[in-house]
């Protein structure tokens, strides 16, 4: 490899600027604070285009369980009303959750995608392989 001139170490080459998503107009002012939060969280490129119609569901479900959760603040926990509420927010929670998952900004959807098959899902020589060892074993 050739080694490079002063005068080209000195260049400064040129960055490319990417655009952060902005949220729709369409979200409530507390959908839009989950939204810009998480925009904000990750590097610039890290989401696309594709990506705002998941980042609004997120932003949807997040703002909506925390809202269910100081509903049930204020609630008996004796109350009926207590266990419909309950129920919706960790409903709620879970499709938060499941987005994060499909946007890929959990930890474990970046490190591990895969937990059950790190390596891939086996192939047909090697499920026949281990199920030929099962057999010799018993």
């Amino acid at each position: 490899m050739p080694r490079r001139s002063a005068a080209s170490l000195a260049i400064v080459p040129p960055t490319i600027a990417h655009p952060r998503l902005r949220a729709s107009p369409t979200l409530s002012d507390s959908e839009r604070e989950v939204f810009d939060a998480v925009v904000a969280a990750m590097p610039a490129a890290f989401f696309g285009p594709s990506d705002r119609f998941g980042l609004e569901a997120l932003a949807r479900h997040t703002a909506m369980a925390e809202k269910l959760a100081g509903t049930l603040e204020e609630l008996n926990p004796t109350s009926p009303e207590f266990a419909r509420v309950s129920t919706q927010q960790v409903a709620h929670s879970r499709a938060a959750l499941a987005m994060s998952r499909s946007l890929r900004i959990v930890l474990n959807a970046r490190v591990a995608p895969d937990k059950k098959h790190p390596n891939g899902p086996a192939t047909f020589e090697q499920l026949k392989a281990r199920y030929a060892a099962q057999g010799a074993d018993e």
